[in-house]
């Protein structure tokens, strides 16, 4: 839409509802559709909106408005190359059904894998305009497809079929699951150019096992409130969870007796807990702070830090340039030894 005030949202979503034959960019071809029923029943409700429209406030456009749907999509940079990405998806898909896009200047978009500044409050706001999306298989074909055909597009993944058969039968299950777009990894060639979708994973930290985990549970009784939930208030609670007991068990993995139990049953567990859970921290930030070194390797245990071929930690194979690291605990001062080989 041509415009050059902050409705862009409302000239939008009239152009959707009432298509014009020639120049539907001008927004004096729906000035005089802001009142007109267009059903022959229901006028668009725009009350209460406010102009720019965010795409937080969609959800009470559509509350206001009880034959019309929304769905909002906008361009993500990843990898310099913009993708379409769902930002407002509606909970129900009415007789009127209204897809629009989201976008804004180019040099304004950030790819989402670059490092943000750490202070970003005296960043401008970025404008953003609304624009209404005819053919969503016309929009996607070039980002999810190389094949020169008609795709039928999920509103919600983002993903196509080949026919309105299995489009149907897919979105019985996507409308119930998917609030979001799913992204499948990108094709990988391998040196023998044998193409395949490879998932790696690349967080090994995660693998390492932690050297203390806690868990921790509170029994509470259910309190009535003195202002329970009412057709005024409908999200009041009637009840309330008031702790009288709780306890924790603290698991070592490095040496069993460090391991304990404690519980707690009396007035305000939840500072006691909170006590507890300081004192557990000094005990291992003074653990952490005296580090054990490593004792001298006898040649047996030399030997077997060498003739391992793969890495424990990453599982894949030593390379000739590869340098080995004594990897050992600094809880233990023992060596990590990769038991594959």
């Amino acid at each position: 839409m041509n415009n050059s005030d902050q409705e862009c949202f409302q000239w939008t979503v009239l152009s959707a509802l009432f298509p014009a034959d020639t120049n539907p960019q001008r927004i004096t071809k729906y000035v005089d559709k802001v009142n007109v029923p267009f059903d022959g029943v229901h006028v668009v409700n725009f009350d209460g909106l406010e102009f720019l429209v965010h795409p937080r406030q969609i959800h009470k456009f559509e509350k206001k408005n009880a034959t019309i749907s929304v769905n909002v999509y906008m361009l993500k940079l990843v990898d310099k190359e913009l993708r379409i990405v769902p930002c407002h998806l509606t909970k129900e898909k009415k007789e009127h059904h209204i897809r629009l896009l989201l976008i804004q200047p180019e040099d304004t978009y950030i790819d989402l894998k670059a490092q943000l500044p750490e202070d970003d409050n005296d960043m401008e706001p970025i404008p953003y305009h609304y624009v209404w999306i005819k053919d969503l298989s016309r929009l996607l074909s070039s980002q999810n497809s190389k094949r020169h055909e008609t795709m039928y597009y999920c509103g919600r993944c983002l993903h196509g079929f080949l026919s309105q058969q299995k489009l149907e039968a897919h979105d019985v299950d996507c409308s119930q699951v998917n609030e979001c777009r799913m992204t499948m990894p990108k094709v990988f060639v391998d040196k023998h150019g044998n193409k395949s979708h490879v998932v790696k994973f690349k967080n090994f930290g995660h693998k390492t096992k932690v050297p203390f985990v806690v868990y921790a549970d509170f029994e509470c009784l259910l309190k009535k409130v003195e202002q329970p939930r009412t057709r005024d208030q409908p999200n009041g609670a009637a009840e309330e969870h008031e702790p009288f007991s709780c306890a924790f068990y603290v698991q070592c993995s490095f040496d069993p007796s460090q391991s304990e139990f404690k519980s707690f049953r009396g007035p305000d567990p939840g500072t006691w807990l909170a006590q507890q859970m300081l004192d557990l921290a000094n005990k291992v930030k003074t653990l952490y702070n005296n580090k054990i070194d490593m004792p001298p390797l006898p040649p047996e245990e030399e030997e077997k830090f060498r003739s391992p071929r793969i890495c424990h930690i990453c599982e894949r194979p030593f390379k000739p340039s590869d340098v080995r690291v004594h990897d050992h605990d600094h809880l233990t001062g023992k060596l990590f030894f990769n038991l594959s080989f």
